[in-house]
């Protein structure tokens, strides 16, 4: 198992389209910069917080190519079916593809919004953070990319079914961006998701915006940070499981 995530991470760490999101999301985070100066953007928390919820929406648009090119591709050229026949479970498999796809979202939105976290402390005029308000917005940072990362991981299963690269891709972009915009439709016609039920809430896209209204001032802040981290790891098992018995499904045709 760990050979083939080693294997694996290193093949993402290789690859263009990694450099190319990354390269994106590393835009993203500093064009925005100047503007939420101007629209009165008072604190480097809240610079920090709408920062990585940006990156996250120019993600939901773009991470579905990556999908596809990170996950579909190994499949259609059947390097995982490879891995498998050299010894490999199909449940190191798909880890190891797992981890590979949602080590470059959570990147892609921890780092660039860690490297404006530290370029915002720098400017003045901001309200910034003393040791105790940045350990929270650094550990808000962590969970927001970790729930990303599993929320996104919804194409894993997509991405094993549908073996041509570019029906992958819409397919991933049209439910990528239907659990998105159904979550903030439910959530803006709920109360900011307090009419919803739990397991609703649960739902690590719900979570995405529940976690956008956090205040690293309230004492409802590490009951809700830690919510989000329970709900995103339970996400990855569930989607961890479904995914392994697919390929394995898929192995033994």
């Amino acid at each position: 198992m760990r050979n083939m995530i080693q294997w694996k991470m290193r093949r993402t760490a290789r690859s263009v389209s990694f450099y190319i999101i990354a390269a994106i999301a590393l835009v993203t985070a500093f064009a925005y910069l100047p503007s939420s100066l101007k629209d009165g953007m008072q604190s480097v928390p809240d610079l920090s917080f709408a920062t990585s919820s940006r990156i996250a929406s120019m993600l939901v648009l773009v991470i579905g190519l990556y999908a596809s090119v990170c996950v579909t591709h190994d499949v259609q050229e059947r390097f995982l079916s490879v891995a498998v026949a050299s010894g490999n479970s199909c449940f190191s498999v798909v880890l190891a593809e797992m981890l590979g796809f949602s080590a470059t979202v959570f990147a892609c939105i921890f780092v660039p919004s860690l490297l404006l976290f530290a370029t915002a402390s720098l400017i003045p005029g901001l309200a910034h953070c003393g040791a105790v308000l940045g350990v929270k917005t650094i550990v808000w940072l962590l969970a927001y990319s970790t729930v990303c990362a599993t929320a996104f991981s919804i194409v894993l299963p997509l991405c094993l079914v549908v073996k041509s690269e570019g029906t992958s891709c819409i397919v991933n972009l049209i439910a990528i961006l239907g659990f998105w915009s159904v979550t903030e439709a439910l959530l803006q016609s709920g109360g900011e998701g307090l009419l919803l039920p739990f397991p609703a809430r649960a739902f690590p896209f719900t979570q995405l915006f529940l976690m956008c209204a956090l205040d690293p001032g309230m004492p409802g802040f590490w009951g809700g940070t830690f919510l989000a981290i329970i709900s995103a790891v339970c996400f990855a098992a569930i989607m961890l499981l479904v995914s392994s018995f697919i390929f394995g499904k898929m192995e033994k045709k």
